[in-house]
């Protein structure tokens, strides 16, 4: 089973973008060693290696010739089954797995890498693969100093030469970029904020030394990232509030009381940063605080045959965004992004992306205002607050805690109960069944709390 897993796990150097209809193969597959440089790059070891492809790294210790070396592990990797057009990825028969339909002797497959040709790689003078200089062997980056320089075989692609040097505890960048990614996302930044990138024009951490211990606490508890998230979630510093300190206990040998902002610069950590719900945490939460939620685990929502297609602009479009799963089982289509996604800073899917920006424009508020989804919502709110017994105030109070996590005040509750009976009354003269005109009442309510900032924001 654990070769089976591991088989599954090399799905990711095959997953990113492809050309599958490229005419020129030798160029397709140096576009797919690329991406796979890029991604293992910025990914594991935060460097921008795929800058060194036509040319020395402008600015990092990198040089054309330590590129190449790299290329040479991943062109000895089988990544696809044909480049001829259309080009068909790689796929590892998964043996001792139950089939995918009764009675079928073939295994299941799974997207993965397995061994091709061993070769070293010439320079690609300029990224041409038609213009070649001299062979570089394989190799990993010299300016990475640490752990032994790993020592590549004619026998083997040397990926899990690669692999072992890149997990060896004495690399000092692989636990330091993991560490800081989930310290990223516990906290809205990294204690490196280029999360993708600890080169030069990356910058400088904010606290090293935090960040060094971190990733040694890393290492020594096996890499195991639950514990990381264990560690960072238990801490004080993850668990205060967002709210301002009264200005007598702002003083701090970080922060000086002379400068009574400084305590509060995120950096300082001296409070939690209130941030905004990601694209997933928004429609989760939605669909969560209506009931609605889908909170079956794994499999998938794709209803197409392996290799079969799936999204085009002109002709085919069979992607599908009304399961209630969680955001985590939605399909990610590179070129045709959920739109409720799109509108809330998801990242592009064509790259890898460390971090994510955080914008307020008008089409977020239209959204949450005019969506099918936020709507639909809102209705099955009303219809499960309803259902409960109690009066409006009983209601009101447990809308407050649904969809807020927190009680209400009583000025808000007499605000909202005028607010009903405001909808109430506007609503008579269209809608004289005095039930419906509840239930469509308790939506607008319901749709006023979900799309309101405190609902979008943590605090």
């Amino acid at each position: 089973a654990q070769r089976q897993r591991n088989l599954i796990a090399t799905g990711f150097l095959v997953i990113g973008p492809k050309v599958l209809a490229e005419v020129d193969q030798d160029k397709m597959q140096m576009d797919i060693v690329d991406e796979q440089i890029d991604t293992v790059g910025r990914a594991l070891l935060g460097l921008t290696l795929g800058c060194a492809r036509c040319h020395d790294h402008k600015f990092d210790p990198i040089q054309t010739a330590d590129y190449y070396g790299l290329a040479g592990v991943f062109k000895s990797t089988k990544t696809m089954e044909t480049y001829t057009k259309v080009a068909k990825w790689n796929e590892n028969p998964l043996w001792g797995f139950a089939p995918k339909t009764p009675g079928d002797t073939d295994p299941p497959t799974a997207m993965g890498v397995t061994e091709d040709k061993i070769i070293d790689v010439a320079i690609n003078i300029r990224g041409n693969p038609q213009k070649l200089g001299e062979v570089a062997l394989r190799h990993v980056p010299p300016v990475v100093r640490g752990p032994a320089t790993p020592a590549f075989t004619p026998t083997e692609s040397g990926r899990r030469e690669l692999a072992q040097w890149m997990t060896d505890a004495k690399n000092p960048l692989t636990s330091r970029v993991m560490a800081n990614r989930v310290w990223r996302w516990h906290f809205g930044q990294g204690i490196v904020k280029s999360t993708d990138n600890f080169g030069l024009l990356g910058e400088k951490p904010t606290h090293p030394e935090l960040l060094d211990w971190l990733s040694l606490r890393f290492t020594e508890g096996g890499w195991s990232i639950k514990k990381l998230h264990r560690l960072m979630l238990n801490s004080s510093t993850w668990q205060q509030s967002t709210l301002h300190a009264p200005r007598e206990e702002k003083s701090s040998p970080l922060a000086p009381q002379a400068d009574i902002h400084l305590a509060e610069r995120d950096e300082y950590y001296g409070r939690m940063k209130v941030r905004r719900l990601e694209a997933e945490e928004v429609r989760d939460a939605i669909l969560a605080v209506s009931g609605q939620v889908d909170s079956t685990m794994g499999g998938s929502l794709l209803k197409i045959k392996n290799r079969g297609y799936f999204f085009d602009h002109t002709s085919k479009d069979l992607t599908d965004y009304t399961s209630r799963r969680r955001s985590l089982y939605l399909p990610v289509v590179r070129n045709n992004v959920y739109d409720v996604f799109a509108l809330l800073d998801y990242p592009d899917a064509a790259i890898p992306s460390g971090d994510r920006s955080t914008t307020t424009v008008p089409t977020q508020a239209l959204l949450m205002l005019n969506s099918d989804l936020v709507m639909q919502s809102a209705a099955a709110l009303a219809e499960r607050l309803l259902s409960e017994p109690g009066s409006d105030e009983d209601r009101l109070r447990r809308l407050s805690v649904v969809v807020y996590g927190r009680e209400s005040s009583a000025a808000e509750v007499a605000g909202n109960v005028e607010f009903l009976q405001a909808l109430d009354k506007s609503l008579a003269a269209s809608v004289p069944d005095e039930k419906a005109r509840k239930q469509k009442a308790w939506g607008v309510m319901c749709h006023t709390a979900i799309a309101a900032n405190e609902f979008m924001y943590v605090k």
